[in-house]
């Protein structure tokens, strides 16, 4: 998974407070299951105005960190602009950043009060070639009153990126029920922790993921009771699409697999070209375990994954994980058990691989 936004670079904006707590906050990460981090620092006009060229210069050198630390995360520069009517002369003069030197530019709105020129900004934007990202759409006072705004906007060509933490009620009651029902609609394309301290939202990612595994098992129960399947499809066009990406309309229908496949309850059928999901049968913890283990193995291809970040993963979807429960004293010799396994050494790492027949 990818952090698409968050507040990590030090002292730039409200975000990170010293180089200390900005390699604690990508450890969180690390430890929530996410691969990648956006640093989308604000960019306000008179008030958090670090250009292009600094920022660059902090996301190398914590690039070049994480490498010496052996730490298998990547971070892009990124910006959250607020928005304004010069915001596309900002990023031709290297003031603000796109995401990751992409087509994509991530903006926010006042929380309160609907900007009288938001479709101006939207369009000057989109004759430039670029794609708008809205971030948390759920958080706006005025969309939660009225949120047909956002059905607008998307049909506009705008595209959403909502925050874990609201589906848990972080922000409140109200932005809860608006982003829940936004992902039910397949309104968000983007999820971000907009993490801005340590010991904070990471902390939450699971139990948010929780709450997303519940709403596809709504839809599956659902089908259930009317005697019909689930098609992927069925649970693309209703569920959030999270993507290891940024242009999630480049993708299809294998990278949504690869997401619900990290959810344990949920199982992918495939016959021919078509794919359903269901739900587990009463099956052990063990084997479900087991099934999950193999899996995110298997995703990962002829690279494999660390033994670090499968580690991590297990503990998320299975808090209460002992590799000592299952006859073995280290975790590794439990996964070199596993048939069609192989760990490879990698340096100071350690990769599980699976080999087919």
């Amino acid at each position: 998974m990818i952090d698409f936004h968050t507040h990590i670079l030090p002292n730039i904006d409200d975000g990170s407070r010293s180089i200390d707590e900005t390699f604690n906050l990508i450890k969180e990460a690390k430890e929530a299951g996410f691969e990648g981090i956006v640093l989308t620092s604000h960019y306000i006009e008179k008030y958090y105005e670090t250009n292009v060229p600094e920022r660059d210069v902090w996301v190398n050198a914590i690039s070049e960190n994480l490498r010496n630390k052996g730490m298998d995360i990547d971070v892009y520069l990124g910006n959250e602009i607020y928005m304004s009517e010069n915001i596309m002369q900002l990023l031709i003069d290297g003031k603000a950043s796109t995401i990751n030197n992409s087509c994509y530019v991530l903006f926010e709105m006042p929380l309160n009060v609907e900007p009288m020129n938001l479709y101006d900004v939207i369009y000057s934007l989109q004759e430039h070639k670029l794609i708008p990202i809205l971030a948390h759409p759920e958080r706006y006072t005025f969309v939660q009153k009225e949120p047909e705004l956002i059905t607008d906007l998307i049909e506009k060509g705008v595209l959403m990126q909502a925050n874990y933490a609201s589906i848990l009620g972080y922000y409140g009651e109200k932005a809860q029920y608006i982003v829940t029902k936004f992902f039910e609609h397949n309104m968000i394309h983007f999820l971000g922790s907009d993490v801005h301290r340590q010991n904070t939202i990471y902390k939450m990612i699971p139990q948010a993921m929780e709450k997303i595994e519940e709403i596809v098992v709504k839809i599956i129960t659902e089908n259930q009771n009317n005697d019909r399947e689930t098609g992927l499809g069925e649970v693309g066009s209703r569920l959030v699409k999270v993507y290891p990406d940024f242009d999630v309309r480049r993708y299809g229908y294998s990278l949504l697999s690869k997401f619900l496949e990290t959810l344990p309850k949920l199982k992918l059928t495939q016959e021919g070209t078509k794919v359903s999901v269901t739900l587990y049968e009463d099956k052990s913890k063990k084997d479900m375990l087991e099934e999950y283990i193999i899996r995110q193995i298997q995703m990962t291809g002829d690279q494999g994954i660390s033994l670090g970040t499968l580690g991590n993963r297990i503990r998320i979807q299975f808090g209460d994980f002992k590799v000592r429960d299952y006859g073995y004293s280290q975790f590794k010799q439990y996964i070199q058990s596993f048939p069609k396994v192989e760990l490879i050494e990698d340096g100071e790492r350690t990769r599980a691989v699976y080999v087919e027949d």
